[in-house]
């Protein structure tokens, strides 16, 4: 169970490093790019701190 869990964590930080590098590229809006991460951490269950 816990290698699961590491095994998704792992994939949802390599999506988040995968649109940081579109961000920086500008391929993508700020706004949107904001509003999805902010739908990963409310389906991976991130704290707001």
């Amino acid at each position: 169970m816990v290698q699961g869990l590491m095994q998704a964590l792992a994939m949802q930080i390599a999506a988040l490093v995968q649109q940081l590098q579109d961000f920086y590229e500008g391929y993508q809006d700020p706004i949107t790019w904001l509003e999805d991460i902010e739908k990963a951490f409310d389906a991976n269950m991130v704290s707001d701190n």
